[in-house]
Parts: C-alpha cells; sequence; structure tokens
C-alpha cells in the first residue's frame, strides 16, 4: 500500500509541506515505513494489517506468539457482519458518489475483520467491552432515527458543519453509561489496525488500560476523537500521515468510520493538543465499571471523501472544488 499523505490541497513542492512531511516521517516506528522498487514510501498493505484467514503470530494486545482469532472492527454486534466492496484510496477517488457501476473493488463476506488477537485477549475484550458498545451504537441509532424524513438528505445538500447534543442516560442513573468501558473497546481496535506500529507494544499504558483495565491517562501526545457518522461509505485506515498547512500541524492517525460513529486516534503529532472531534480519552481513567451521564456537543458527518477525518456534506465538497478551478 503505497503511504497516503491525507491530505487533498497540499503542494509537495512547499518547503513548508516538506518540513512537516519529514517531521512527521521521522515519527514513525522503525520497521513500519520502507521504500517499494519505485522509491516510494509505502506502509504495510491491508491484507498484512488485517489477515483474513487464520495465521500463527503476535498478538497485538497481549503480544505472545499465539493463533491468532478474528476480530471484528469494529464489533461485529454492531453491524459489522455483512459483505462489503474493498476500496482502495483511488477507487474512493473515482467513486466519489457511490455509484454501483464504479465499485469495481473486491467482495469480502462477514463484515470487516482481521486475525490479529490470541484467543484469551479476544474473550477478555469481548466479555469485558462488547456488549457496552452495541449500547452506545443503539443510542446513537435511536439518535439519528429522531431526524425527520429526508433531514439526512438535506444536510447532506448543505454545506455545514454540523453538530449535535448528545446527553445519554438523561432519564437517570438506571440509563447511565460507562465510558471507560467503551472507550476501552475502541482502543482495542485500533490495536488491531495499528499493525507493525505494536500500539500495545510500544506503549505499555495502553495494555494495561485494556487488559488490567487500568485507570490512567493515554500516554502524552495520544488523542481518540468521536463523531456521529451517517456514511454511506466506511473508512477503517491503520496509521496515516495528515498534514495540515494552515495550521503547520502534522498527525499520525488511525482511523474507523463505521456508522453511527467515526473515531479518529492520534497516536502522534508535533502538536500538544491536536484536537479532533469529541475527545473521550480522558475515559481511560475511569474504570470501565463506572457508571455516568454522558454529554456532549458532537460532530455530525458523512462519508463521501477518502480522507480520515474529512467528513464533509456532499454539498461542502462541491464547494470547495469550486474554489479549487
Amino acid at each position: 500500500m503505497t503511504l497516503i499523505v491525507a491530505s487533498p490541497t497540499v503542494n509537495p513542492e512547499d518547503p513548508v509541506f516538506g518540513r512537516l512531511y519529514g517531521e512527521g516521517m521521522a515519527a514513525a516506528p522503525t520497521g513500519f515505513l520502507r521504500q517499494n522498487e519505485e522509491g516510494k514510501m509505502v506502509v504495510e498493505n491491508t491484507v498484512t494489517m488485517l489477515p483474513r484467514y487464520p495465521v500463527e503470530g503476535v498478538c497485538r494486545l497481549c503480544g505472545e506468539l499465539a493463533n491468532l482469532t478474528k476480530e471484528h472492527i469494529p464489533p461485529k454486534s454492531s453491524g459489522n457482519k455483512f459483505r462489503h466492496t474493498n476500496l482502495t484510496f483511488e477507487d474512493w477517488l473515482n467513486d466519489r458518489w457511490g455509484n454501483a457501476s464504479s465499485n469495481n473493488g473486491p467482495v469480502e463476506q462477514g463484515g470487516i475483520f482481521g486475525y490479529t488477537l490470541c484467543k484469551c485477549c479476544n474473550s477478555i475484550t469481548g466479555k469485558l467491552y462488547g456488549s457496552e458498545y452495541m449500547s452506545w451504537v443503539s443510542r446513537a441509532k435511536a439518535l439519528l432515527g429522531s431526524y425527520g424524513p429526508g433531514a439526512i438528505s438535506q444536510l447532506n445538500s448543505t454545506p455545514g458543519p454540523f453538530g449535535e447534543n448528545i446527553n445519554f442516560s438523561s432519564n437517570g442513573p438506571e440509563d447511565a453509561v460507562k465510558p471507560g468501558a467503551f472507550v476501552r473497546q475502541i482502543l482495542s481496535c485500533m490495536c488491531s489496525l495499528s499493525g507493525t506500529w505494536n500500539l500495545a507494544g510500544r506503549y505499555p499504558a495502553i495494555r494495561r488500560i485494556i487488559l488490567e483495565q487500568a485507570t490512567e491517562s493515554l500516554p502524552a501526545g495520544m488523542e481518540l476523537g468521536m463523531y456521529l457518522y451517517v456514511g454511506p461509505k466506511v473508512r477503517i485506515v491503520g496509521p496515516q500521515l495528515l498534514i495540515d498547512m494552515k495550521t503547520k500541524t502534522w498527525r499520525w492517525v488511525e482511523e474507523i468510520a463505521y456508522p453511527p460513529y467515526a473515531f479518529q486516534f492520534v497516536i502522534a503529532s508535533n502538536s500538544p493538543n491536536p484536537g479532533m472531534g469529541l475527545l473521550i480519552d480522558p475515559f481511560t481513567s475511569v474504570s470501565p465499571d463506572a457508571k455516568m451521564q454522558f454529554s456532549g456537543v458532537i460532530e455530525l458527518g458523512f462519508g463521501w471523501s477518502p480522507y480520515p477525518g474529512d467528513y464533509r456534506s456532499k454539498a461542502a465538497i462541491i464547494a470547495g472544488r469550486a474554489k479549487l478551478t
């Protein structure tokens, strides 16, 4: 897989871009990047990152060598169990608006998954965190379902951006949520997506937070943001480099954008506060058993762009193109 610098308006000849690109590339761990025969920098392909068949390998949570088991990303219980078309970056560009005739990628059955975790770790995360993730999915689907007929389509025809006030457990203590369990399920999926970046092995705090239910902060420079996400396409992205020329920042991010949520995990950045989405990483310092009210303003976005973190409506993308011409 060719390394995609995830920014739609970058001039590669700009010296500022060159500096940011060099800094970002230097932050990637040894072995994650390599040069192909054409001299281009590449990262591991999707098959290696999320192998579709049982393999023996290193568990991406505990680090032990084992027969790896199937991990759905996001969890299967959230609806991730149906056939899908696997689109490359170029496929996204050629099929911007989801025309079935141009969806030429391979069709895969059984949802988005990879053999990434040993049986023990897979069982631990499913038992401790899986049902809570499903609870949050149900709440988000109910919220989106409360929109009037045609409301989502109307938003898609409006430049935006769009925000939504969410208030889970507003009906009292019996309706409380467990954000500590929810965030740990997402982190587990991000560890599976990290491949040779090896998040859990490189950062023992992440391993403790997930497997030992430790209550501590993520390592410095990391942030996990959440969005409401209506699709229609999904994006499951391992570590990619994002460069923002306006703010002169670079970020290595992972993304899980699968309705009704999208998650952006900043794993390295030159900014102390990358700030992407409604931040939920503070909940790693909360016990997964703790119940509480959860509220905030969350961005609502769409899945028309191949760039991680780009949740613009169709109208906003079209307007942006017009400005460039």
